[in-house]
């Protein structure tokens, strides 16, 4: 009579875990009791209990054949994101990688949960069990079914892996392509799992290659490896051209055509597949709006607008109606400027209309996951990255030609703008 786990999230697998899909720990006993009692603690520190954090505990009535099932993901729901900061202080997007490391994040993005199991019989109660697992955010969709190990290509366990966070098309065969200007900001992702995986990845660096007309420049972003602290294991490093230009420091090459990251192994194998950036060259006549937004797999995306992107300012203003003329004076008059309708209240609200003629087949597809984040950003020309949300419920795809897509929708500043 000693209650166990017969079930745990990692039982088919050992590594790190998706936040947002059903995290079942399934509790069983030879015997069943009147209940099981679940506790659930949350930890920075991998396999330690020094700081940890309760968030509750449970009590679970078995059901007809003895067992009860506990859905961690109903506890932990909200509580990691995807990054907003580094530790430097900056605005993810906009993050310096001068000092030719990786970065963590200030934020929860990436937590321990350590469950116990406890069994109660005729008023007495028994510890008996305990798991524990390792969790990043990410969602996985009710279609793809029950357990689908949707985050085993983030794993780094061949040079096939994926390894990079982001929906961008991939498959074993296939490097990540994304095309940025020179203006662009952005960052990559990744999740490390080797504190919680039997065969841990070993991962060291990234490496970086540079292609212009006159040949090629590598480079090595360090600190890639993995940490006992856990928040530690998510890590961000230079994507889009502006942060890699600081990481290359005098070795960029102005008249840069292409350059490619990819992970490595004990700073010898490639462990995850290709990010290639292309630049891109095309003129354009108007400021640029880039987008971004926290993907479905704990990352950002990112994708750049560069056609006629309109700017409406709605406002709203609430109204009083002030009597005019000198009543206290000893003879009545007033000026013809004098103000009846004055406004007491008025706020406003910017909005952009997006659009972009030459998107690519991936590209339009990628550009869905945005209407379904929680967090979207964006930034004009060389300005600031704002907050905003998307105001069309659907996006509008003409076919253009050379198998490119004319794309258009609405988005506006999540911020009041006072008056």
């Amino acid at each position: 009579m000693a209650g166990f786990f017969s079930h745990t999230p990692t039982t088919t697998n050992d590594a790190t875990k998706f936040a947002g899909q059903p995290l079942i720990f399934t509790c069983d006993d030879t015997v069943t009791p009147d209940r099981f009692i679940v506790q659930v603690y949350e930890r920075n520190t991998v396999g330690s209990s020094s700081g940890q954090v309760d968030l509750g505990q449970f009590y679970l009535t078995p059901n007809s054949v003895g067992r009860a099932h506990f859905d961690l993901s109903n506890v932990i729901d909200g509580r990691l994101n995807a990054p907003t900061t580094t530790a430097l202080g900056d605005q993810v997007h906009e993050t310096d990688y001068a000092i030719g490391s990786a970065l963590l994040s200030l934020d929860r993005v990436m937590r321990e949960y350590f469950v116990t199991l406890s069994t109660y019989r005729g008023g007495s109660i028994s510890l008996d069990a305990n798991a524990t697992v390792a969790v990043f955010p990410g969602f996985v969709q009710v279609s793809q079914g029950y357990e689908p190990d949707a985050e085993a290509p983030y794993h780094f366990t061949s040079s096939t892996s994926k390894g990079f966070l982001t929906d961008r098309y991939w498959d074993s065969s296939t490097d990540i392509e994304a095309t940025m200007a020179d203006e662009d900001q952005g960052v990559w992702s990744i999740a490390v799992p080797d504190q919680w995986q039997s065969s841990p990845s070993n991962i060291t660096d990234a490496r970086y290659t540079l292609y212009y007309p006159g040949g090629t420049v590598s480079k090595t972003l360090s600190g890639v490896g993995d940490n006992t602290n856990v928040n530690t294991n998510y890590l961000t490093g230079p994507l889009a051209p502006i942060n890699v230009q600081s990481f290359f420091a005098t070795s960029w090459a102005l008249d840069w055509t292409r350059y490619e990251i990819v992970f490595r192994n004990n700073v010898t194998s490639n462990i995850s597949k290709k990010y290639i950036v292309h630049k891109d060259c095309r003129p354009y006549k108007h400021d640029p709006v880039q987008l971004a937004w926290t993907n479905t797999v704990g990352g950002w995306d990112y994708l750049r607008f560069d056609g006629r992107n309109v700017k409406t300012v709605n406002s709203e203003t609430k109204m009083y109606r002030k009597t005019i003329g000198s009543y206290g004076a000893s003879a009545f008059d007033f000026n013809a400027w004098d103000r009846q309708d004055t406004p007491y209240h008025v706020t406003a609200r910017e909005q952009y209309a997006l659009r972009n003629q030459f998107f690519t087949a991936s590209e339009r597809d990628l550009l869905q996951y945005a209407f379904r984040s929680r967090n979207v950003m964006f930034r004009v020309g060389t300005g600031s990255w704002l907050p905003c949300n998307i105001q069309t419920n659907s996006y509008t795809v003409q076919p253009a030609a050379s198998k490119l897509f004319e794309v258009s929708f609405n988005i506006e500043l999540a911020q009041e703008i006072r008056c």
